[in-house]
């Protein structure tokens, strides 16, 4: 009897022995946002793992196993616009060490192919890619991707799929996603002062410290000046010259000419000026140029009288320092006759009156006395 009860204690802790010994590996995944949120372009070129790929940290996947050995592991990234893939990466099956490990590759390590070391086991792990390429999307979409080589503007997943196959059990497949938003901002319309370069029209500016105001969807701006010269004659001579001002970068939309620190504006002269826009990118920097613009500084004294400025040039005065709400005034201001300007009791001269308004702009202030004739 006891050699009996002996023989089922010595099975029973050899069948636990064996379950122990076949349990199988659980593989779990993350994806750790590196970068690839605070560009506002991504180049397609950056997910095209099979040639350069990015030059700079994108994400980085963190998988994690249980103890047991893993196969065929194959893992796919798949980056999805309303739902779609646009572009993905897969590569090829690989193993992992049978202990348990935590380890990390970045995007950069798989498109370079670069060995995982430092694991527990001491092993070297090699993850290569397969493919990679552009899914076949919609026409405006893949017309886009081909005219801009960027991914289009929108809301998009980052998805990773591993479908990897323990010993010993059946093929599993987990997934884990980040989102991120692609803006491509291009935008930069000048709102004033100015015409469009070289257009036939004459836009008169009655200060030499105007305001320069135009609208964009960027982070960081540059205001560009030039002094027009016949020699200059094109977009690309005056880009390849020396402006006369060149501001600091630029948060806001708008700008003063400086008082100092600048070539003073010349009566008489015509001058251009266009923005910049820098654009972070997963490839660097990018720079966006807008129109070109141009301006004649007038002297106010020169005008038929000083007290007699045209309707018309009061109007645009109140459009460049006042912006969207200078409409509002103007219809307000409608059927009169521009004979002189009267603030807080005195006439004042068209300089003055830009020198007054640009000094009130965006701030509050009390003008007891307004009156146009």
């Amino acid at each position: 009897m006891k050699q009996y009860l002996y023989s089922k204690i010595v099975f029973a802790i050899f069948i636990l022995t064996a379950l122990v010994g076949a349990q199988t590996s659980v593989v779990s995944v993350s994806i750790e946002d590196k970068g690839i949120s605070q560009y506002q372009s991504i180049y397609l070129a950056d997910f095209d793992f099979l040639q350069v790929g990015a030059t700079e940290e994108l994400f980085v996947v963190t998988v994690s196993k249980t103890p047991g050995a893993v196969t065929d592991a194959v893992m796919r990234f798949d980056f999805l616009l309303d739902g779609k893939s646009v572009a993905f990466v897969k590569t090829q099956p690989f193993s992992m060490p049978a202990g348990a490990e935590t380890w990390s590759v970045t995007n950069i390590d798989l498109s370079q192919g670069k060995a995982i070391r430092g694991l527990q086991s001491g092993e070297i792990l090699q993850i290569r890619i397969e493919e990679s390429g552009v899914e076949d999307v919609a026409d405006d979409i893949q017309n886009e991707i081909l005219a801009t080589s960027q991914l289009p503007v929108g809301l998009y997943q980052l998805l990773l799929r591993v479908n990897y196959t323990p010993e010993g059990g059946q093929p599993q497949e987990i997934q884990t996603e980040r989102s991120f938003a692609i803006q491509n901002p291009t935008l930069i319309n000048l709102v004033s002062p100015g015409f469009p370069l070289n257009s036939g029209g004459v836009y008169k500016v009655y200060t030499n410290n105007p305001i320069f105001q135009w609208n964009g969807n960027s982070g960081d701006y540059q205001l560009l000046v030039f002094k027009k010269q016949e020699e200059l004659s094109t977009i690309d001579d005056i880009l390849n010259s020396v402006p006369i001002y060149e501001s600091p970068r630029l948060q806001n939309l708008a700008v003063q000419y400086p008082v100092a620190g600048a070539y003073p504006l010349q009566f008489g002269e015509t001058y251009v000026w266009l923005v910049k826009s820098f654009i972070q990118t997963s490839s660097g920097e990018n720079e966006v140029i807008s129109e070109v613009w141009e301006f004649t500084y007038v002297d106010p004294a020169k005008v038929e009288t000083t007290t007699n400025i045209a309707k018309e040039e009061f109007e645009d005065l109140l459009r460049q320092l006042l912006g969207d709400n200078a409409e509002d005034l103007i219809r307000n201001l409608s059927n009169y006759n521009m004979k002189s300007v009267r603030v807080n009791g005195s006439v004042i001269t068209v300089e003055e009156l830009y020198n007054l308004l640009e000094k009130y702009r965006d701030k509050s202030h009390t003008i007891t006395d307004l009156i146009l004739r």
